[in-house]
């Protein structure tokens, strides 16, 4: 993969996932937090981008609140992978799914 070349689409997490968000958020020093990442998997919508090298180049979590509002957390790419758009492709992905709701 050269440097302009980002990783694969932005996809759904699921629980099966959480070993690999453990391991993004450890490349940016965040605690590594299982039951955290189990609780925002499990009350939100987790969404990352694959690392054509295994596990996972970004994560993020999208947890919505009725009747109108979404929140986005856990915003983390992988520290191999920064600077290539990984943190803007989550984020528009956020924005979309979260349709007509407003977006914190």
């Amino acid at each position: 993969m050269t440097g302009d070349q980002l990783p694969g689409r932005v996809r759904a997490l699921g629980l099966s996932d959480l070993p690999a968000c453990q391991a993004v958020a450890l490349t940016r020093d965040w605690t590594d937090s299982e039951p955290k990442w189990r609780l925002l998997l499990t009350a939100g919508d987790g969404f990352g981008i694959d690392d054509p090298d295994g596990g996972l180049a970004g994560v993020v979590v999208l947890t919505r609140y009725p009747p109108d509002v979404a929140v986005v957390g856990m915003l983390i790419v992988a520290a191999r992978h920064a600077r290539r758009g990984l943190g803007r492709a989550l984020m528009q992905h956020c924005v979309t799914h979260a349709a007509d709701d407003v977006v914190y």
